[in-house]
């Protein structure tokens, strides 16, 4: 089970004598700052020594599950092959990891296209589900529920400062709102109260403001 893992490999971090290792239940990030060429022999060496271990620990490696994935703004990045239990590492431009899509750059626009089009989806769901709902509070807690908590998860970590992407980011909620209120007696002859004005009547904050509060309270704790 995943604490008999736990306990085999607790100590594994000890083997390595140049990266820096992270763990997460039975997942395990080797990371290390590459600047030159001597610096992918670290990295090489001490998977060396993982498969070392391994083999002395008798626990099987899936070579196919581990990636290579290099963090960097040059145009002409350091890139070099690593060999794991004999079997080249594939190299890939991005990954998941926890939730959160983690690409080359970390501009994380990847990732804000796969929440934009999940939140998406499940509003068009929701919308379809609650047609017949008289009560805009109602809907307001599958939209919490259900999208926002896609839209929000660990945004600390990837907060877009591109306006683009907060704009797009925030139109799935502007969508929600005039659904929302759509059977309220608005005047036809007028326009819309502002979006902002909006959201207070269903007692909500607009999603940018709600990102910068959770910034500032992590910043705090």
């Amino acid at each position: 089970g995943l604490l008999s893992f736990i306990w085999i490999v607790k100590d594994i971090a000890q083997i390595f004598k140049y990266v820096r290792v992270l763990f997460y239940a039975d997942d395990m990030k080797l990371y290390l700052p590459v600047e030159c060429s001597q610096d992918c022999l670290k990295i090489q060496s001490d998977l060396d020594r993982l498969t070392k271990w391994c083999e002395e620990n008798s626990l099987a490696l899936n070579v196919n599950k581990c990636k290579i994935l290099t963090f960097t703004r040059s145009f002409r990045p350091i890139s070099v092959s690593y060999q794991l239990n004999g079997k080249d590492l594939d190299r890939v431009s991005s990954m998941t990891d926890l939730g959160v899509v983690l690409d080359c750059k970390l501009s994380f626009r990847m990732h804000i296209d796969s929440i934009v089009n999940k939140g998406s989806a499940m509003l068009g769901f929701i919308k379809r589900l609650s047609n017949e709902f008289r009560d805009p509070y109602t809907f307001k807690i599958l939209y919490t529920t259900y999208v926002r908590s896609k839209l929000e998860y660990a945004s600390c970590v990837w907060q877009p400062f591109y306006v683009t992407h907060v704009n797009r980011i925030e139109r799935i909620q502007e969508k929600f709102i005039k659904h929302a209120l759509k059977r309220l007696p608005w005047n036809p002859n007028l326009d819309l109260p502002p979006y902002e004005n909006r959201c207070r009547v269903l007692v909500m904050e607009t999603l940018e403001r709600r990102r910068d509060v959770a910034r500032v309270l992590l910043i705090f704790d």
